[in-house]
């Protein structure tokens, strides 16, 4: 998970994997473990990377907050979408059919450009 995030960070400070195995004190055979993702840094050495490769935890978890607050807008717009539809049709869903029609419709939106009628065939369908 965090493997590829730990690589492009060695890489643009120029340091080989002995280099950076040296850096946070491991063996470069644990540190290549880290980067192919076949083992994960326990809570201590993930700061100790972050501290020793000075980037935080976003940057090596590759979280941005630009795509936080696109999932946020993305799933508002899908909230939107079916409070609309429950308007127009003067129909109402089950917590249980919503849970299925969130996700499908969140997917919708965020793939297609003009995704309305994709999202009324979802919410029909679901609702049958």
């Amino acid at each position: 998970m965090i493997g590829e995030q730990i690589q492009a960070r060695i890489t643009e400070l120029n340091l080989t994997q002995a280099e950076a195995a040296e850096k946070l004190g491991i063996t470069q055979s644990r540190l290549n473990l880290y980067i192919n993702d076949k083992r994960e840094p326990n809570c201590e050495f993930i700061m100790k990377i972050c501290e020793t490769f000075d980037i935080s935890p976003n940057y090596l978890f590759n979280f941005n907050v630009a795509q936080a607050f696109l999932k946020e807008e993305i799933l508002a717009e899908t909230l939107r979408y079916i409070e609309k539809y429950k308007k127009e049709n003067k129909k109402d869903f089950s917590a249980e059919k919503l849970a299925h029609i969130i996700p499908i419709i969140y997917e919708v939106v965020l793939t297609e450009e003009n995704p309305k009628k994709t999202i009324e065939w979802v919410i029909e369908a679901a609702n049958k």
